[in-house]
């Protein structure tokens, strides 16, 4: 039998786990000796131990709230968040109030507060996710109640499709009329008890600024766009904005000075679009975290929105027993932002890393993946964010975050779900894949999975140097060199020269149909022991799955598990075993 020639595929296994899936910030980055320094001069005082130690106060530590409140003011109310109207007209905002802020326990715990304060299931119709999504976002909407509720909305290059979710909205809104809801027990709750003053028949959830996962940033117009109709829907617009300040040039060669302002929140949005918000609680709740900015062990966030609703959300029963959640982790936070070291350690630490991780991978994609057919899907969306309102250099195209989502090319004769398992067994390298994305119970995110961003494979810089970040991307690139090669081998080829699989059988799928997301698409293979069959099998271009046309299916057995003449044949050689792919039966 011939060898294969692709080497790579023969090397061992890598030692070293990459894995561009975690969005964590790395270990290294931990402002450790700022963190030490907060936490001593807060037990060293009795005043402030005193205060930092107790119960916390419902809305949160008040001296970080009012820091909370001043830094905000700074990034958004001096860009572009006074010019919100339709004639482009200046309108001045105010400072921040600290009134607007309710200290929470982490971005992911708050949302889980604003479902509960917020929300019901018998009353909410509907929550509306953009998509790709972040997925883990999902089942803290199923624990709410919302199974089977959760919608998802399409990107496209200004953020979410603002057509298709208001033609959603409308249909939903229309086969389930408010006269119809009035006498269900959410509504009564909303009317009734002083505890939840305030529902929403809709929840909007998006990260509008370097998204996860797809990084793009929503643009001014798309913004405004989705407050309007979150008034006229009665939705709340929940967005996670913790990737906001993490920003620089997309041009290595520009200095970060040279940026535009950051753009507006949806909350902004809100507080000043068409005279402001309709009533005391607004359309919109700005979900803020210091996960990313200073370690996310510190569970330390909080959320913006009117008055009414910052007091309202500080109600949760669980603060109210407990007190606000991350007392003393707050205090310590207030201490760096007091002392000026959180916003150095963002300028001059954060920044310069990320930005030099964002530049090496997006080089190593250039290098190792656009020729095999990837593309970058993320692009330079903040060119339209930032369209009518940028004031910096116009060579300062924004770049940050930390995702950016790749595009597999259609002829890969693996899914990309298939090559991120075959990623982390071959060469030990984890990648988030596009179906992941998936809005959950929605099968219409399906559908645009399979012939969109389920393609996608979503890539972080933040977790690992440069240098790991170039050799993951090395990785995952060889990989795909090798399923590419495998697609033209002849029949009887040893594929690895380790384990000694070989290529026994190739057929042309007929199928048009798609199959069960559990099942190995687009082949059943059951019965051969787990250490004679390679447990990753290589379709070709068209997978049935993806319905995009015949495909080959190849065979991969072990040399062992089979005769000479088994291989010759086309045949799986132990007599219990059986291939059956599309009614088509191979058996000895």
């Amino acid at each position: 039998m011939a060898s294969c020639s692709s080497s790579s595929s023969s090397s061992a296994r890598p030692s070293k786990h990459i894995s561009l899936l975690t969005g964590w910030p790395s270990t290294s980055l931990f402002p450790r000796r700022q963190l030490l320094q907060g936490a001593t001069g807060i037990i060293e005082s009795e005043q402030k131990a005193g205060d930092a130690l107790v119960y916390g106060p419902f809305q949160g530590y008040e001296p970080l709230r009012v820091r909370i409140a001043a830094w905000l003011s700074g990034i958004y109310r001096e860009g572009e968040g006074h010019r919100q109207d339709k004639e482009k007209q200046e309108v001045k905002q105010d400072p921040i109030s600290a009134d607007r802020i309710c200290i929470s326990n982490g971005a992911s715990a708050n949302l889980q507060s604003v479902l509960i304060k917020f929300t019901g299931p018998a009353y909410t119709r509907a929550i509306w996710m953009v998509e790709p999504c972040y997925f883990l976002a999902c089942p803290i909407f199923t624990d709410a109640g919302f199974a089977g509720k959760l919608r998802g909305v399409p990107e496209d290059d200004e953020g979410l499709d603002i057509d298709f979710l208001r033609d959603a909205l409308a249909k939903l809104d229309a086969e389930a009329p408010c006269s119809a809801d009035d006498d269900d027990d959410d509504a009564a709750r909303s009317r009734h008890h002083p505890r939840y003053p305030k529902l929403y028949r809709h929840v909007i959830y998006a990260v509008p600024t370097f998204a996860n996962p797809s990084g793009k940033t929503m643009s001014l117009r798309r913004r405004q766009e989705l407050v309007r109709l979150a008034r006229k829907h009665d939705a709340l617009v929940v967005t996670d904005d913790v990737y906001d300040v993490l920003r620089w040039p997309e041009a290595p060669d520009v200095h970060v000075s040279e940026l535009g302002p950051v753009p507006p929140r949806i909350v902004d949005v809100d507080g000043v679009l068409d005279g402001g918000p309709q009533d005391e609680w607004g359309n919109a709740l700005s979900n803020g975290s210091f996960s990313k900015y200073v370690a996310p062990g510190l569970r330390t966030g909080w959320a913006e929105g009117t008055p009414a609703l910052a007091l309202a959300l500080s109600s949760v029963g669980a603060t109210r027993s407990g007190g606000v959640p991350s007392h003393f982790s707050a205090a310590i936070i207030d201490e760096m932002m007091a002392s000026g070291q959180l916003a150095t350690h963002i300028s001059d630490t954060l920044i310069p890393t990320y930005r030099a991780r964002y530049v090496a991978m997006h080089a190593a994609i250039r290098e190792h993946l656009a020729p095999l057919g990837f593309t970058t899907s993320t692009g330079t969306p903040c060119r339209a964010a930032s369209a009518d309102a940028e004031t910096g250099s116009p060579a300062a195209v924004v770049a940050g975050g930390y995702f950016v989502f790749v595009m597999a090319p259609r002829d890969l004769p693996v899914s990309v779900s298939e090559l991120a398992a075959l990623a982390l067994e071959r060469q030990n390298l984890k990648v988030a894949y596009g179906d992941l994305m998936t809005v959950e119970g929605d099968p219409t995110s399906l559908e645009r999975a399979r012939v969109g961003f389920g393609n996608g494979i979503r890539l972080c810089w933040a977790w690992h140097t440069a240098e790991e970040i170039v050799e993951g991307i090395q990785r995952l690139a060889r990989l795909c060199r090798h399923s590419l090669a495998i697609s033209g081998t002849a029949m009887g080829t040893i594929l690895d020269e380790q384990a000694n699989y070989v290529l026994v059988a190739r057929h042309r799928c007929p199928m048009k149909r798609s199959v069960p997301l559990t099942i190995a698409c687009p082949v059943y293979m059951y019965t051969l022991p787990q250490q004679e069959i390679h447990p990753l099998l290589f379709p070709g271009e068209g997978c049935s799955r993806c319905q995009r046309g015949p495909s080959f299916v190849h065979i991969i057995v072990k040399v062992g598990a089979v005769r000479q003449q088994d291989i010759n044949d086309g045949l799986v050689a132990p007599a219990y075993a059986q291939f059956m792919h599309d009614g088509l039966y191979l058996s000895k």
